[in-house]
């Protein structure tokens, strides 16, 4: 797996499939101490991946979420 350091967090490029869909995600951040996964909202509203509102972890990953979404903007 090839990862770019960026303001000291390891990013990658991963692709999902779902339902026979494939979208590519970049500047995906390479966490093996979290305990859940983030991803782009609309990038995976794209192939039919829907956010799961119930999830209490959401609300304690907003804030990196935030983070990933500027570097996506760069």
């Amino acid at each position: 797996m090839k990862f770019e350091m960026v303001e000291q967090l390891p990013l990658v490029s991963v692709e999902i499939e779902y339902n026979g869909m494939k979208k590519t995600f970049s500047n995906v951040l390479l966490d093996t101490g979290c305990a859940s996964t983030i991803l782009d909202t609309d990038l995976c509203e794209e192939i039919g991946l829907l956010l799961d509102l119930e999830n209490p972890l959401q609300e304690r990953c907003m804030e990196l979420a935030e983070l990933i979404s500027e570097l996506n903007k760069k």
